[in-house]
């Protein structure tokens, strides 16, 4: 029997607010049960600076993992199967850029929060050399004193 990864929600960023209002998406929420077939909810968007001329709108959301079922006998082989949630917009990751960007540079605007996983169900009763994943994506990079990082996605459902 494969195992079974639920995680009912996502990670929220902890945030200073030095500038009124500050915001970074929340990461998707995990909806997926044992049994339940569901797709991964999208991560939040971030929030807009107060000030809209020196850094970018808020973060895109990540989007959510999908649905995979595969019925058959057995499957082998190499590779991955995966139903991931997407990564959440922000500035490079390790840039902690303070400078003053429309284009980057998320100093006072909200990265956006990570899309949760999928479900990825498997009817097969022998599985070899193949990977499996319904990860949760990552928040996107914010500057760590200021705006956070966005929130982590949720795991989606292995069954």
């Amino acid at each position: 029997a494969l195992p079974i990864c639920l995680r009912l929600d996502g990670r929220d960023a902890s945030v200073s607010d030095l500038c009124e209002g500050m915001g970074r998406g929340r990461g998707g929420l995990g909806y997926a049960t044992k049994g339940r077939i569901f797709l991964g909810s999208v991560g939040g968007s971030g929030g807009i600076d107060n000030v809209r001329v020196d850094n970018p709108v808020g973060g895109a959301g990540g989007a959510g993992g999908g649905i995979i079922w595969i019925l058959g006998q057995s499957l082998t082989g190499r590779g991955r199967i995966e139903a991931e949630g997407g990564d959440g917009v922000g500035d490079e990751e390790g840039l902690e850029c303070q400078g003053f960007s429309s284009e980057s540079c998320y100093d006072h605007s909200g990265p956006g929060g990570a899309g949760a996983g999928g479900t990825l169900r498997m009817s097969a009763p022998q599985i070899a050399g193949v990977t499996l994943s319904v990860a949760g994506g990552r928040g996107g990079n914010g500057f760590d004193f200021s705006t956070g990082n966005g929130g982590e996605g949720a795991p989606g459902v292995l069954e």
